[in-house]
């Protein structure tokens, strides 16, 4: 089952998702190609979001001259702030296992 993300509350503590997924779940983000990447997170930042933390691997940022396309510039464009890390891969699961994630980027937006 593929969920995307519509929201979070800080009050409770949970995310509303596009599906149900029973308590105790392993929830793990899905990648898609980089055109459809760019645009649904730029869809979701120029919501309510205000800020957002980004995590993402230095092989994902864009040559200088496209500076403007990369994750963080992305939020930024909506007028949200963000801040994070670069982080050469990232650990989560995949197939039952952890596992590394190369060239990944994950983002919460604050809302």
């Amino acid at each position: 089952m593929v969920a995307r993300v519509l929201g979070a509350d800080r009050r409770s503590s949970s995310l509303a998702l596009t599906a149900p997924v029973a308590v105790g779940t392993t929830v793990q983000f899905h990648v898609s190609d980089p055109a459809t990447s760019i645009r649904h997170l730029g869809s979701a930042a120029s919501g309510a979001a205000v800020g957002g933390l980004v995590f993402s691997d230095p092989a994902r940022v864009t040559p200088p001259d496209r500076w403007d396309e990369n994750d963080a510039a992305i939020i930024g464009q909506t007028g949200a702030q963000a801040g994070g890390l670069l982080c050469v891969d990232q650990i989560g699961p995949i197939l039952g296992h952890n596992g590394l994630h190369a060239q990944a980027a994950s983002v919460m937006l604050i809302g």
